[in-house]
């Protein structure tokens, strides 16, 4: 029979072993720890066995035991991490090894774990930390990487379900702080290359690579038409010889009479021309409205709502940014008002 001291250090063995266990499974598997040894202790784990059945448990082993439970849940919740993959040493370049880094990324995440899914420090924030890796990736690495994400990710239904979800959680909402378009067609694409795709399911890719894959940074700017306070007709493209901020709002949007502000007062903004844009097709219910721009903007509105109704631009919410260069070149696309100071800063 163990002494005191012999059964702390089984108990320390016990925490040492279902640590490693997820916490739906710790108590149905916790009485049978013994019996996941090395096959090299598999005699002295039998005696052991045996020597458990002859005793009846006291309050001083159930204590231990349970305080092993207890302190392993704790330890389960704290010490769960993304499993990163190990970047070989003879990668020297931080080309190569950002390479190496976003194609093996996942080879480590159990896609089919449930527990694993439902985590958020893990998976949720994996999924944010490679985003990031895809944003600083040249087109094809950022593409081979993407494949690599969607062929491991998409095996599986609820996996695909959960990643789905979370690309239009951090891509597509216009309140995310990680808006990328870019990012976004990226992963789209590899999506849309997946084999076994109902017709329904290409058509919804095909719609949103379409309409996020638009006037993307370094892209020429699709050239609209506009109508100004005076009733006279502009081109964007009159403007190709200056840099050129869209706002593209809407009358009754306090967050665009609060941003428009905020950006009128910013002396980083001068030089640079700024059309208000109203982008939808109730020209009546703008013109009703009063100017709430400074005289040096030029505030219009879209004929018929073209830029809405061809999709010409993507305007998910108001106000949209866009700022675009000497040349007709897209420099940002969609930034939020900070992002866009800065960059007028550089």
């Amino acid at each position: 029979m163990r002494s005191k001291q012999g059964y702390f250090f089984w108990s320390v063995e016990i925490l040492a072993e279902l640590s490693k266990q997820t916490l739906a499974s710790i108590f149905a598997d916790s009485f049978q720890y013994l019996g996941k040894r090395p096959r090299s202790r598999v005699r002295h784990v039998a005696k052991e066995n045996v020597r458990m059945r002859r005793f009846t448990p006291s309050p001083v082993r159930l204590g231990l035991l349970l305080l092993a439970m207890i302190v392993c849940v704790v330890l389960h919740a704290q010490g769960r991490q993304f499993p990163f993959p190990s970047v070989p040493g003879t990668l020297r370049t931080p080309e190569d090894r950002l390479q190496y880094l976003g194609i093996h990324y996942w080879d480590r995440f159990d896609f089919r774990s449930q527990s694993l899914l439902a985590d958020k420090d893990v998976t949720e924030q994996g999924f944010v930390n490679f985003l990031d890796l895809l944003s600083r990736m040249d087109s094809l690495t950022a593409a081979r990487s993407a494949d690599a994400f969607v062929g491991k990710a998409f095996a599986w239904k609820q996996s695909a379900d959960t990643f789905t979800s979370l690309a239009h959680h951090y891509l597509e909402n216009p309140q995310s702080p990680l808006r990328n378009d870019a990012v976004y067609v990226v992963l789209l694409r590899s999506m849309r290359r997946r084999k076994g795709l109902t017709l329904t399911q290409r058509q919804s890719l095909d719609y949103k690579i379409k309409t996020f894959g638009s006037n993307l940074p370094g892209h020429r700017a699709t050239d609209f038409q506009f109508v100004d306070r005076q009733g006279k007709r502009h081109r964007l493209s009159d403007y190709r010889h200056e840099r050129v901020l869209i706002f593209f709002y809407d009358p009754d949007c306090d967050n665009c009479h609060r941003i428009s502000s905020q950006l009128s007062r910013d002396h980083r903004l001068a030089g640079t021309r700024v059309l208000a844009i109203y982008p939808d097709s109730d020209t009546q219910h703008w013109q009703r409205t009063p100017q709430a721009f400074p005289r040096t903007w030029t505030d219009g509105y879209s004929p018929r709502g073209e830029v809405n109704a061809k999709l010409l631009y993507t305007v998910r919410a108001t106000p949209t940014l866009m700022l675009i260069g000497r040349g007709g070149l897209v420099e940002l696309k969609d930034p939020a008002p900070e992002q866009l100071l800065s960059h007028l800063e550089r």
